[in-house]
């Protein structure tokens, strides 16, 4: 085979052009690819107190025999009947199946980690799987319902301090609504970065929903079986990526109690802050009794001295230390050496006295403003970088949109803000042959991107446009060269003239601007996020300035998600019926990123402004070369020579 066989097909970045008449088939604001939010996560938690919660275990399941790559998820070590031992973990059936063929995961290539804390944790206690059975998992077609999986392990696991089971609740008990209950995993905690996992166990409380108030807080059209299936968690507080399978428990006298699986969440960004969605487990329990019969017995049981402690650095350095000291001085540390409890010890549920579960955050959860986009999802956005007036050597970036106001296959017009322009009443004009304008983009410092560059032909800012009071904040920009519609450039909607939308709707930000005040640098990928439309007489409240009605649309900054520096004329873009439609061009804030209402000017107050404006400024003659649009590859994607799916597994797993 020569070398040309040998090396792995390049990845091929096809962009359809859209021809004149197929451009009905290609409606504004509609989008080839999905707009998602990040997958399941522990959200708004804390860091669970070590070894807290004994019976929490860490899966991994490796793509392949050299265990390098693979999925993550949670599970929960149980028991059937009174011991000091077991071999048996409960889990997801989507974690332990193909998301696509729902085949089964090969059991040589599952690795669970009890008494974890620390997944990274070199001392970490691994025990392989020798069979699982799952029950008749429906998949997401079938709503995720049975998402439900017995592990049978290798070795059976003593009971330690640092690794009890879970009590297994009566398959008779009722939803737990109003009950003291939690969530724990090591998924994602950071919205920008949903792939990046927690390394510490984190852990937080939920809420859970009554039937009634679940059916409400669905996804339109998905199905859900409330006999076997139950909601808990809201306003970000819930499971999310890496932390499927995971355990979901309930306080009951003075133990805890398995009632809930983590399974999925809300894969529509408008809906991030919905509830997330549980296997409940009270009817499963026969299934896991009757199961555990027929599963193969383990082959031994685990050395109690082969289940660790987890010890950070400093106590591990500690420890060394007092190896050192002088046998009269007392160490004021010394690593604990495991003790298996004899059955009569033992309760189920019920954490070491020396590891009490920490039940609330001790500190600043980590805030989540935002995550990164599904590549070329939002294919009106662009990036538009011109130099500060004032100093030629410094680039100045703002976010804007393509939009369209005549029917065709093709677009020259920009919408963006006018302080992107001209900050002050002061400020020189820029030249319009200074503006870049990136189309079709997804990390503005990638090799596609300068391909993807159109320069400006002319403008217009909004003639009563004030500075200081960022009154008519607005502008329209005319391209040099038409672009094409394509699989990555497309148009947003614009709204009607006067149209209103409704307080409370759930709409979405993107940019490539700062994700914090205190950030120094823009952002390499497109990042998006959420925010609800608010009540004008409520956010225009204790203002410096004074804002019109007419000219403003506000967002709340809940759970602190909205624009930052660098995102300026950017859209606010809600959903209508399939199409999204630009209501909002990001204008300021006045207060730090994320803390107050953020403001936007009024796309439907400006239509009829938009539409005079095209007329008068100079037409556009040349067309961008649709084969310079191509698709963005990232490292990976270029490195493997594969195109990377936009869901290639569970949304609700998590990379390691």
């Amino acid at each position: 085979m020569s070398v040309e066989e040998m090396a792995a097909p390049a990845l091929v970045a096809e962009c359809r052009h859209i021809r004149p008449e197929e451009a009905t088939k290609y409606p504004c604001g509609v989008s080839k690819f999905p707009i998602t939010a990040p997958g399941n996560r522990i959200s708004n938690g804390w860091e669970a107190a070590k070894h807290s919660l004994p019976w929490h275990v860490f899966l991994m399941m490796y793509d392949s025999p050299e265990e390098r790559r693979g999925e993550q998820c949670g599970g929960s070590l149980i028991r059937i009947k009174p011991a000091n031992v077991t071999d048996l973990v409960l889990t997801a059936a989507h974690c332990v199946k193909s998301p696509r063929t729902l085949m089964d995961h090969p059991v040589d290539r599952m690795v669970v980690v009890v008494g974890v804390h620390d997944r990274t944790d070199p001392r970490r206690t691994k025990v392989r799987v020798k069979k699982f059975v799952t029950a008749n998992y429906k998949g997401d077609k079938g709503g995720k319902e049975n998402d439900i999986a017995l592990l049978r392990l290798k070795n059976g696991v003593p009971y330690t301090d640092y690794t009890r089971p879970v009590c297994l609740p009566s398959k008779s008990d009722k939803l737990p609504v109003g009950k003291e209950c939690y969530v724990s995993g090591h998924g994602a905690t950071f919205m920008l970065n949903p792939a990046s996992t927690s390394n510490k166990l984190l852990m937080v409380d939920v809420n859970i929903l009554t039937e009634e108030q679940c059916s409400k807080d669905m996804d339109p059209g998905k199905p859900f079986n409330h006999s076997i299936q139950f909601c808990a968690g809201s306003n970000d507080r819930s499971a999310r990526a890496g932390d499927s399978g995971g355990p979901l428990v309930c306080k009951k006298e003075n133990s805890f109690v398995l009632y809930g699986i983590v399974s999925f969440g809300s894969n529509d960004a408008r809906y991030f802050d919905r509830s997330g969605k549980y296997t409940f487990v009270p009817p499963f329990v026969e299934w896991i009794e009757q199961m555990e019969k027929q599963l193969p017995p383990s082959d031994e049981k685990l050395p109690v001295d082969a289940v660790h402690e987890y010890l950070t650095q400093n106590e591990m350095a500690q420890i060394e230390r007092n190896k050192t000291l002088n046998a009269m001085k007392k160490p004021t540390r010394v690593a604990q050496k495991p003790v298996a409890l004899s059955p009569s010890e033992y309760k189920c549920g019920v954490p070491s006295p020396e590891y009490p579960i920490l039940l609330s955050p001790t500190g600043m959860n980590r805030i989540v403003n935002g995550w990164e986009a599904e590549k070329h999802s939002l294919p009106w956005m662009v990036l538009l970088n011109s130099p500060d007036p004032y100093n030629k050597h410094v680039t100045q970036s703002c976010g804007g949109s393509l939009i369209q106001v005549h029917p065709g296959n093709r677009t020259d017009l920009v919408l963006t803000a006018a302080h992107c322009l001209k900050k002050t009443a002061d400020s020189p004009d820029k030249k319009p042959s200074d503006i870049s304008v990136f189309v079709g983009i997804h990390h503005q410092y990638a090799d596609d991107s300068v391909r993807k560059r159109v320069m400006v032909q002319s403008y217009k800012i909004h003639e009563k446009y004030d500075p200081k009071q960022f009154h008519n904040d607005i502008a329209l920009l005319k391209l040099e060269k038409a672009v094409p519609f394509s699989e990555i450039t497309r148009p947003v909607c614009l709204p009607e003239q006067d149209e209103e939308i409704e307080v409370g709707t759930v709409c979405l930000i993107a940019g490539w601007g700062k994700t914090s005040h205190h950030a120094t640098i823009l952002e390499s990928e497109l990042k998006m996020t959420t925010a609800p439309v608010a009540d004008f007489n409520e956010c225009s409240q204790n203002l410096p300035i004074t804002v019109y009605e007419e000219q403003v649309l506000c967002t709340k900054p809940e759970s602190r998600r909205g624009f930052c520096y660098g995102d300026s004329g950017g859209p606010l873009i809600c959903k209508q019926n399939d199409r999204w439609v630009q209501f909002g061009v990001v204008s300021f804030s006045p207060q730090r990123c994320a803390t107050t209402f953020d403001k936007y000017a009024r796309v439907s107050n400006y239509i009829e402004w938009i539409v005079q404006q095209d007329k008068l400024l100079p037409g556009t003659k040349e067309e961008f070369p649709y084969e310079d649009l191509v698709e963005y590859r990232s490292p990976m994607e270029i490195v493997t020579g594969t195109r990377k799916p936009s869901s290639v597994s569970s949304p609700w797993l998590s990379r390691f």
